[in-house]
C-alpha cells in the first residue's frame, strides 16, 4: 500500500535537486497506483526540468484526467508549452488553470509573460495587474509590468512600477538596468547614470552589465568597448528571433525592416547567373542574403554566432558550409580566400572597424568583392553608440578604413535601414573591390 511517506520522500528529494532518486520513487508509486495524480503531476514537473517535454506533457495530461480539478497541473502544462513556444496551447492551459482557481497567482503571471513575448502588451498589462491584485509584492510582476509600460512608451507608469520593484529589491541588476532606461527616456540622467554605474561595477559578467556599459557609452560617460560581447549578441538575436522568422524570403519585408533590400541593391551590381564566386556570408543570420546570391556562387559559406538564426538558415538549404562561430575566430583560423564577402549589418557590433576590416580584407582574393552595410551617423567623428547598444559609423570614417585596407569604392548607397522605437535608422551600404 502506498502511503504519504513515499510521496513526501520523493518531494524532498525533488526539492533537493536529486532528480533521479525522486524519479525512481514517483515511478514506484505509479507502478502500484497508476492513477495517483500527485505522482503523475510531480513526475511531469521533473521531466519538464530534464527537458523531456513529450513525456512531461503525457504525464500532466494523465494527471488532469485523473483529477479534473487540478489548476496546478494546468499551470505546469502551460509552462511546458511555453518552453516549446507553443503559445496557443500554453494560453489555453493557463486560462483553464485560472478558470479552476481564480485566486491562483502563477497562471495570471505566466499568461502575462506570454502576451509580452508576442507583443500583445495591453493583454500583458491586464494579467500582470490581476496577478498583482493577488500578490501586490511580486517583484517579478512589478518589474515586468514596468517593462511592458516602457515598451508602450508610457514612461510615467513604467517608472511607477519599476520603482515599486526597486523598493522591494534594490540590489537587482535587472531592475536597476530597466529603471535606468526609463529614467533616460524622461531625461533624469543623474539617477540613471548612478544606477548604470552600480550595475557596471558588479563583479560578475551579466548581459545587464554589458548593456549598462553600452548605455553609459551612449551618454558619453565612459569610452565604448571595442566590440559588443559575444553573449550580448547572442541574447539580442535570441530575443528577436521571431522578427527574423517573419522575413520569409528576399522579396518579403515587414513594416520596420528594410536592411536586406539595401544589400540586394548593392549585390545586384555584381550578380551573375554563372556560378563563379566562392562566397563568405559573415553574420549570415537566417540566410536571406545567401538565398539571393547563391546562384552566383560556386560555393557559399555562412558564419553566425546565433544558434537560433542558423537553425532557420539550415532550413533554407542555402549554404554549402555553415559555421556557428564568432566571425573573428573564424577569419583568424580560416586558410581559405574568397571572391565575395558579405557583411550585412554585422559590423554594427564593432566600434573601431580597423582590425575586423583588416581581417576581412586579408580573406579576399585580389579583385574580390566586399559588400558591407552599417548604421550611419554623419555627425560622429568616427562612430557613436546608440541607445540600443549598436555602433553607428560615420561613412567618411568607414571609407577611410576600407581604403587603408586596399579596397576600392565601386558603389555607396544610403537608405533607411529600419524603423526602431518609432525612429528611422539610416543605413549605408558599401560595395568595394580589392
Amino acid at each position: 500500500m502506498i502511503t504519504g511517506y513515499e510521496i513526501n520522500k520523493a518531494i524532498n528529494l525533488h526539492n533537493s535537486n536529486k532528480l533521479f532518486e525522486a524519479e525512481k520513487i514517483y515511478k514506484f508509486i505509479l507502478k502500484f497506483d497508476n492513477k495517483n495524480y500527485d505522482a503523475l503531476h510531480l513526475l511531469g514537473v521533473l521531466y519538464f526540468q530534464l527537458k523531456k517535454y513529450d513525456d512531461s506533457i503525457n504525464l500532466l495530461k494523465n494527471a488532469i484526467n485523473n483529477n479534473k480539478l487540478f489548476p496546478v497541473a494546468y499551470n505546469t502544462l502551460g509552462n511546458v508549452y511555453t518552453e516549446l513556444k507553443n503559445y496557443k496551447k500554453a494560453t489555453l492551459a493557463y486560462k483553464k488553470s485560472i478558470e479552476q482557481d481564480s485566486l491562483y497567482f502563477e497562471p495570471y503571471y505566466n499568461l502575462a509573460n506570454i502576451y509580452n513575448k508576442i507583443n500583445k502588451f495591453e493583454h500583458a498589462i491586464k494579467f500582470y495587474r490581476k496577478s498583482l491584485s493577488i500578490n501586490s509584492e511580486s517583484i517579478d510582476a512589478l518589474c515586468n509590468l514596468g517593462v511592458t509600460y516602457y515598451n508602450l512608451n508610457n514612461f510615467t507608469l513604467s517608472l511607477k512600477y519599476l520603482d515599486k520593484a526597486f523598493l522591494l529589491n534594490n540590489t537587482s541588476i535587472n531592475i536597476k538596468y530597466n529603471l535606468a532606461k526609463t529614467l533616460i527616456k524622461i531625461k533624469r540622467y543623474e539617477r540613471a547614470i548612478k544606477l548604470l554605474s552600480e550595475v557596471v561595477n558588479t563583479p560578475e559578467y551579466s548581459d545587464e552589465k554589458h548593456s549598462s556599459e553600452l548605455l553609459l557609452s551612449h551618454l558619453g560617460i565612459i569610452s565604448p568597448p571595442k566590440k559588443t560581447s559575444i553573449n550580448h549578441i547572442k541574447n539580442i538575436y535570441k530575443q528577436h528571433i521571431d522578427s527574423w522568422k517573419s522575413l520569409k524570403n528576399i522579396k518579403h519585408s515587414n513594416k520596420n525592416y528594410f536592411g536586406h533590400k539595401l544589400m540586394i541593391n548593392l549585390l545586384s551590381d555584381i550578380h551573375s547567373n554563372s556560378s563563379k564566386y566562392n562566397c563568405l556570408d559573415i553574420g549570415c543570420g537566417t540566410g536571406i542574403i545567401g538565398e539571393y546570391i547563391k546562384k552566383s556562387c560556386s560555393k557559399i559559406t555562412g558564419v553566425d554566432i546565433s544558434d537560433e538564426m542558423l537553425k532557420i538558415a539550415k532550413l533554407r538549404n542555402v549554404y554549402d558550409v555553415i559555421k556557428n562561430e564568432d566571425i573573428e575566430n573564424f577569419l583568424n583560423h580560416s586558410c581559405e580566400k574568397y571572391d565575395l564577402i558579405i557583411c550585412s549589418a554585422v559590423l554594427i557590433h564593432y566600434s573601431d572597424l580597423s582590425d575586423i576590416i583588416s581581417l576581412v580584407s586579408n580573406s579576399l582574393h585580389e579583385n574580390g568583392y566586399l559588400v558591407v552595410s552599417l548604421f550611419a551617423d554623419n555627425s560622429a567623428k568616427s562612430f557613436s553608440t546608440d541607445f540600443f547598444g549598436f555602433f553607428n559609423h560615420n561613412p567618411e570614417y568607414v571609407k577611410k578604413i576600407l581604403n587603408i585596407n586596399n579596397l576600392k569604392k565601386l558603389k555607396i548607397k544610403n537608405t533607411i535601414h529600419e524603423i526602431r522605437d518609432g525612429r528611422e535608422i539610416l543605413g549605408t551600404g558599401y560595395l568595394y573591390k580589392k
